[in-house]
């Protein structure tokens, strides 16, 4: 198994001229020298050993840096390896996987709130309801601000607000995912189940995992040892690298 170092965003204090990565983005250092970009709002990018130096060294210092340590190392020329930085970073910032230096994202945080201060009412109202909130926030706010949003708001909760159980839960994220009338993918399954058994008082974890050959990712819900809205054969093919509870 091809183990890995995570990168994610907020990580480190950057260098004023460094680039650093979106809310939703990860980046995995894998131990042959490669790595794989994730962007869950967007592109998943895998880079070869040269391309992941670029992009480590220009996240920490930036990009005059990576191209100075490149050239050393590699004893090329500076002025090739800074066209080659500059090619990759305006790629990845084309696709909103990384942002440029003193960038500054929509202030989306009070309407990710105001959203996430409908869950009781989804939650009362059944799976439909609670996916297609969970649709309609993830592509409104992506996934790091909705996940946010909602640990403040489920936390905020003084009782149970349903009578649910575990089982229900299962059973109503994998029937409502079935018939429903939007695109409903795992990200919506897993935020549904883990807000609707938050909300009714159970353990719940939110499991962000991947596969890197090929390169794909998966996300699901767990209550304790069971996943909730998901096959757990599925699920189990993939590397967790992101909880949340």
């Amino acid at each position: 198994m091809v183990s890995f170092s995570i990168i994610s965003p907020g990580s480190s204090a950057p260098t004023p001229d460094a680039y650093v990565l979106s809310p939703d983005s990860m980046l995995l250092l894998l131990d042959d020298g490669t790595a794989r970009l994730l962007d869950f709002a967007g592109e998943f990018h895998a880079l070869p050993g040269i391309a992941a130096v670029m992009l480590t060294e220009t996240l920490r210092a930036g990009p005059k840096a990576a191209v100075a340590r490149i050239a050393s190392e590699f004893e090329a020329a500076p002025a090739a390896i800074a066209a080659d930085v500059a090619a990759l970073l305006a790629r990845l910032v084309a696709t909103g996987a990384i942002r440029q230096p003193g960038s500054t994202m929509p202030r989306r945080r009070i309407g990710a709130a105001a959203l996430a201060g409908c869950l009781p009412m989804a939650v009362r109202r059944g799976s439909i309801t609670m996916l297609a909130l969970t649709f309609l926030s993830l592509r409104l706010f992506g996934w790091a601000r909705t996940v946010a949003a909602w640990q403040r708001r489920l936390g905020g909760m003084a009782a149970p607000t349903s009578s649910l159980s575990v089982e229900t839960v299962d059973d109503a994220i994998c029937q409502g995912a079935a018939r429903h009338a939007l695109n409903i993918t795992c990200k919506e399954r897993a935020l549904a189940g883990w807000a609707m058994l938050r909300a009714a008082g159970f353990p719940a974890t939110v499991v962000v995992g991947v596969d890197l050959y090929p390169l794909a990712s998966h996300a699901w819900c767990e209550s304790d040892s069971r996943v909730v809205g998901d096959d757990l054969e599925l699920c189990s093919r993939f590397t967790p690298v992101l909880r949340h509870g």
